[in-house]
């Protein structure tokens, strides 16, 4: 039970905890990095890959990954807007300009009631339930619930799913493909039950359009978009976030889909075009009438770059402090010197260029400005001070990961170094879910030379990555080990006046 306790608090999207206790450990925290040697780990050989679901996946996935030491973040986030949009086999015939309509279910039995149960269950708030409908949204801890003929999860986190179980569920389940595999895969729901609904796509769910939205909060997680036809031929529109990192984006394609006619189809290739979403959004949209927002981060002090920007900039300073030796020394130090200007200054403009391989560029100071790292290196003593090219072989680099969630940082670093990542079994079998060849090709099972390990996020800390460079260092070369503790919490970022504008803007 400790272990199960310990996963349901490190995925809780860390809004349990007060706000003002997580100011106080933000200061403490332990942040560093993550990074990997060139050599290349055999990779165990992936069978054709099975969907969990009911609704399969049309075809293999097509989906790849560029290995290469330079460039953008963009081949990341290709891939995975290839793995979120993959298609699927509708359920039933189509209906008008919507290709996936899920009708009511014959068994629309929603909860089991607890026989002999102790405690009643909590009652269910009123915000769970979506208006003028019989849906609810990551409603899955308050008893029985025999109204609801369909309950939405908006991603794989257990602050979400909390209270879903194997045997005392007895409703029906939509949500992502990647979110329902892992419900099968993780929670073992029958698969009757969970009902895959693709991305950036308008579906019909027991007579309500649905569209869900990439959320950029971790793999299969979903933004909700809700078109209720109500009386007199109008729609109720309601969004619900879930958990997401808000951008511009959103707001653009939150747009695009309210003001594309019922008539029209909603599609991946619309959505994924900023030119399309702007344009729309230019025009206008209808009124939203209820929106569920996630407030996590709703504060000026968290005022974080954008996702791409933060991995391109992470993939950066570790290819550099993988290439020189004097790298991250150099990084650390003008970080303790300039941690007071850095709170000072905005954001600098990205640069990889830079003449001399051992000081930090406009890119990677961007580190200290965004993470608050130790002041040494993390180090065990070695037998001899290792030479240009034994460095690379020498240094682990680390993420910390929730059970699905930080996977872009990972597979990025991997991309940038040309080298494999190593999970844990556990870790592997939630990978599976998202069902992506390309990601399961960089995985490796070899702990003692993979340089880019993938954690639980509660081991990133001085005393834990101590412990594990121990154990790693007995069947490796590793000396030292720089580590990444990627959440909002960790962020060392100043509150910068002029975001406030911008995001007034939006």
């Amino acid at each position: 039970m400790a272990a199960e306790s310990a996963e349901f608090h490190v995925n809780g999207c860390l809004d349990v905890m007060q706000l003002n206790d997580k100011k106080a450990q933000r200061a403490k925290r332990t942040n560093s990095a993550v990074l990997v040697s060139p050599q290349q780990v055999p990779s165990r050989s992936l069978a054709s890959s099975t969907p969990l679901v009911k609704c399969e996946v049309v075809g293999p996935s097509s989906a790849s990954l560029a290995t290469t030491s330079g460039g953008s973040s963009s081949a990341v986030d290709d891939l995975f807007a290839q793995i979120e949009n993959t298609p699927l086999v509708p359920e039933s015939a189509g209906e008008g300009s919507c290709k996936y309509v899920y009708k009511k279910p014959l068994d629309c039995v929603t909860r089991l009631k607890p026989s002999g149960a102790a405690r009643q269950p909590k009652p269910l708030p009123a915000y769970k339930t979506m208006p003028k409908t019989t849906f609810t949204v990551d409603a899955f801890n308050y008893g029985n619930l025999e109204f609801c003929t369909a309950y939405f999860l908006t991603h794989f986190h257990s602050d979400h799913y909390g209270g879903l179980t194997k045997s005392g569920f007895a409703g029906h389940i939509y949500c992502s493909r990647i979110t329902a595999n892992c419900v099968v895969s993780k929670i073992g729901v029958d698969t009757r039950q969970v009902h895959a609904l693709p991305m950036n796509t308008r579906c019909v769910v027991q007579d309500v359009y649905v569209t869900l939205v990439d959320a950029e909060h971790c793999p299969g997680a979903a933004i909700i978009l809700f078109e209720v036809p109500v009386a007199g031929g109008q729609l109720l529109r309601i969004v619900h976030t879930g958990d997401f990192r808000a951008s511009k984006q959103h707001v653009d394609q939150i747009s695009c889909v309210f003001s594309t006619p019922l008539s029209n189809p909603v599609t991946p290739s619309m959505l994924g075009d900023s030119a399309k979403c702007r344009d729309a959004a230019a025009r206008g949209s209808p009124l939203i009438d209820y929106v569920y927002l996630d407030t996590t981060y709703l504060e000026p002090s968290y005022s974080f770059p954008c996702q791409s920007q933060v991995i391109a900039t992470v993939g950066a300073a570790c290819y550099k402090i993988h290439s020189s030796p004097a790298f991250l020394s150099t990084l650390l130090n003008q970080a303790s010197k300039g941690s007071a200007s850095h709170k000072r200054q905005s954001t600098p403009t990205l640069s990889d260029d830079s003449s001399r391989s051992d000081q930090p560029t406009k890119r990677s100071m961007q580190i200290t400005q965004w993470f608050k790292p130790l002041q040494k290196l993390l180090a065990l003593p070695a037998s001899a001070p290792p030479s240009v090219g034994e460095h690379k072989k020498r240094v682990l680099f680390v993420v910390g990961t929730y059970t699905i969630g930080k996977e872009k940082l990972f597979v990025e670093i991997a991309r940038r170094l040309q080298s494999k990542v190593y999970v844990s079994q556990e870790k592997r079998k939630l990978l599976e879910c998202i069902e992506s060849p390309a990601l399961m090709s960089l995985l490796t099972d070899n702990m003692f030379e993979a340089q880019v390990h993938a954690v639980a996020m509660n081991k990133v800390n001085v005393r834990g990555m101590t412990e594990y460079l121990q154990l790693v260092r007995q069947k490796s070369t590793f000396t030292s080990v720089v580590a990444f503790s990627p959440t909002g919490w960790t962020h060392a970022g100043p509150y910068i006046p002029a975001h406030v504008s911008s995001v007034s803007a939006v």
